[in-house]
């Protein structure tokens, strides 16, 4: 099993229908969070308009949440809920052993 396909066996497992870019913005939040959209764009190589739709899923999944940041209300900071933590935390320490055969 490749890294990619226990990440997402992992993922679904705990949240179903989590999809590639939603794991890859819990782990971009998880190593530096928090974050604001257009730094999450910037990381990811996603628009803003992207970064939306995955924040607002994740966030109506309980699984991130979005504050209005003190100094520009325009703005808003991205965190991880303790339920996001616990999962991003997860799907970062997933290994994935290489399967070693001998030669014949």
């Amino acid at each position: 099993m490749s890294m990619h396909d226990a990440i997402l066996a992992l993922a679904h497992s705990k949240h179903k229908y989590l999809t590639v870019r939603q794991i890859g913005l819990m782990l971009a939040l998880h190593r530096h969070e928090p974050m604001g959209t257009a730094q999450l764009g910037a990381y990811l190589r996603m628009g803003k308009p992207a970064v939306t739709r995955v924040c607002t899923s994740l966030a109506r999944a309980g699984l991130l949440r979005r504050d209005v940041s003190v100094d520009d209300k325009r703005l808003r900071s991205i965190w991880l809920t303790e339920d996001g933590v616990k999962l991003a935390a997860q799907l970062a320490a997933v290994e994935v052993k290489p399967k070693i055969t001998r030669a014949a």
